[in-house]
């Protein structure tokens, strides 16, 4: 299952209070390392997303501790489920999942162009110079190939050079690639793609401020 959250971003400072004082330490440390305020909000979010998250499936106040692989993926400790994280700058997109699962969450940003050339294989590359849409499909692609990773446990560390994903640009329904399923979407002005060892997991449900503050009880 994952759930996007594209609701308000710009949360007052009392109830990101609120939800760091139901935060593990560790996970405070976290959202303290960004500089931007924004950044330390959707940290701080993303978090208490998943805890709904895991809430919907098991019992509303379990929540594993989480860890990190020598990857840097995280994962709960006592593997009673696998997820995923992700956020930018304008929304949130938590993936869980009974097998392995990674999703990708991005609003068109520049940089993404000047970098291309180091993530898309040569089939991508010159689809990307024939297509009239070139910008929203490079954004897909990116989600993609980011997702991918995540759900392989890799990040971007593989030859995603040499990884095709061009399928998944032609249909928003899911696909299966390399014994996973995926799929890629436009949600909210963004690009959304997921990867799963499921396909049953690759469901999409909104989620708002105001169910994140009802499950919190705060």
């Amino acid at each position: 299952m994952v759930y996007v959250y594209t609701d308000d971003l710009d949360l007052e400072d009392s109830l990101t209070a609120r939800m760091s004082s139901i935060m593990p330490p560790e996970r405070i440390t976290r959202a303290n390392r960004y500089r931007r305020k924004k950044d330390r909000d959707l940290c701080i979010l993303s978090y208490q997303i998943l805890r709904y998250a895991i809430g919907q499936v098991y019992a509303p106040a379990y929540m594993p501790e989480i860890r990190r692989t020598p990857k840097g993926k995280p994962y709960f400790a006592d593997a009673c489920c696998e997820f995923n994280l992700s956020h930018c700058d304008s929304g949130i997109a938590v993936a869980v999942s009974g097998g392995k699962i990674g999703v990708d969450l991005q609003e068109p940003v520049s940089f993404i162009e000047d970098v291309k050339s180091h993530f898309l294989s040569p089939a991508e590359m010159q689809y990307l110079n024939e297509t009239p849409h070139a910008s929203a499909e490079l954004l897909k692609l990116w989600t993609l190939k980011e997702a991918y990773g995540k759900c392989r446990g890799d990040g971007l560390i593989y030859p995603f050079r040499e990884t095709n994903l061009l399928a998944f640009l032609k249909t928003d329904s899911i696909r299966s690639y390399d014994d996973l399923y995926g799929r890629s979407l436009e949600y909210g002005g963004c690009a959304l793609s997921i990867f799963a060892e499921r396909q049953e997991d690759i469901e999409i449900r909104s989620v708002a401020l105001h169910d994140i503050i009802s499950f919190l009880q705060l």
